[in-house]
């Protein structure tokens, strides 16, 4: 069987784009693979700076996996406060796989009547539903002793040093299509950059006047979505 002669790179699992869709936006033939290297390297480095940009993936940043490339698996050691409500660190929540605070499993609230926790309608949180019981009041002290007794009567994020461990799913099963164009353009102005690095400006051939680069390191359009995507809790 006769193999085409184009053929798109080894990829990384953290790459937003792809060869493809960057030469489409620079309107370079398919077939031309000189450059293919190069885009593809520009294509995992953004891929790499988006995640640190927008401060998700791994906990360690040992970026081995991205939520923007599909539902992953986390796991997170956090210190207890002693609220109601945390913040994980990746984005969309799909589900909680395991909550434990102080080494005592919390279940999932079934509803507004049953305490345990629930995952925010953002997908960016999970928060603590006390029940009917209403805990640390008369009511709830009048119940059978339970493992939250040990803890103050409240089901909270009860205050410690890495004593919260969750494991979670997070991502989008999909790259969202602003995430998608984002990379497009930074990859290619990656991509052309190279033949100009460090220069601030160039003389036109026979005086016709000269070229200024722009030296912004993302376009003011795609560090809005760079934004837009950012963790800020």
């Amino acid at each position: 069987m006769a193999v085409p002669e184009w053929q798109e790179l080894s990829t990384s699992i953290l790459d937003l784009t792809t060869i493809a869709n960057v030469k489409d936006w620079l309107d370079i033939d398919l077939e031309k693979t000189d450059d293919d290297g190069l885009i593809q390297g520009c294509i995992t480095a953004w891929g790499y700076e988006f995640l640190w940009r927008t401060a998700l993936g791994d906990p360690n940043y040992d970026f081995q996996q991205s939520p923007f490339t599909g539902v992953c698996t986390f796991n997170e050691v956090r210190d207890g406060k002693n609220n109601v409500r945390m913040f994980l660190k990746n984005r969309p929540i799909v589900a909680i796989t395991t909550l434990t605070i102080n080494g005592l499993a919390i279940p999932q609230s079934a509803s507004i009547n049953v305490p345990g926790y629930i995952v925010d309608d953002t997908g960016k949180s999970i928060a603590m539903r006390g029940g009917l019981l209403g805990w640390g009041t008369p009511i709830w002290g009048s119940v059978p002793y339970t493992p939250y007794h040990a803890f103050g009567g409240s089901l909270l994020f009860w205050k410690g040093i890495g004593n919260v461990a969750i494991t979670y799913t997070a991502g989008y099963s999909t790259t969202p299509f602003d995430i998608v164009d984002c990379a497009n353009v930074v990859v290619s102005q990656n991509y052309r950059r190279r033949k100009w690095i460090d220069e601030g400006s160039r003389s036109a051939a026979g005086g016709g006047g000269a070229i200024r680069y722009r030296d912004w390191d993302v376009p003011p359009a795609q560090q809005a979505t760079v934004m837009h995507y950012k963790r800020n809790s």
